[in-house]
């Protein structure tokens, strides 16, 4: 059996919005994604309340690395809700050993917004 699409899917958010991992909170979809391709953010934002129509952050989800961390080398972020709040999960790449490092932020109890009160564990 083969199937047809009538038409290829377009893409909602129409720019560097790699790797998005998506929260729903009270009505709100934050979708959170990988570094921009210049370097310019380590996490970015969008926000929905239809999954159509997205608002894109200016400002960088996390704008500060840990020392470990090379700034401009950061992917595939995670967000989970916890009994206390979210954390978010990022991966990044760690000068020292040449290689990758999973890294773990916490917020205090609310939903991670444009710019979540964060820390990058060391």
């Amino acid at each position: 059996m083969h199937c047809r699409l009538s038409s290829a899917p377009q893409p909602v958010i129409d720019q560097d919005f790699r790797d998005p991992d998506l929260l729903l909170v009270e009505g709100t979809y934050y979708a959170y994604a990988t570094q921009r391709v210049d370097g310019s953010h380590n996490v970015q934002l969008a926000t929905s309340t239809d999954l159509s129509t997205w608002e894109v952050a200016e400002q960088d989800v996390l704008p500060t690395l840990p020392a470990w961390a090379t700034s401009g080398r950061t992917w595939a972020p995670d967000v989970t809700a916890v009994a206390k709040g979210y954390v978010m999960y990022v991966t990044a790449w760690d000068a020292d050993s040449a290689g990758s490092r999973r890294g773990c932020t916490c917020s205090e109890c609310r939903p991670m917004a444009c710019a979540p009160p964060a820390r990058l564990a060391d």
